[in-house]
């Protein structure tokens, strides 16, 4: 593994386009839609109703 970092360029399109249709494919297969969740709303929505006191 190499501690160097490269800008992708336009030609490395294709690969990256793959990469992201493979990584975004399980989601799909759970119906796990793109903007289903957001990190506002996971984290503006209660995880356990609030004691009342």
């Amino acid at each position: 593994m190499s501690d160097r970092i490269r800008i992708a360029t336009i030609d490395d399109a294709p690969v990256l386009h793959r990469l992201l249709q493979a990584a975004y494919e399980p989601l799909r297969e759970m119906n796990i839609r793109e903007r289903g969740l957001t990190l506002r709303s996971a984290v503006s929505a209660p995880s356990r109703p609030a004691i009342k006191r």
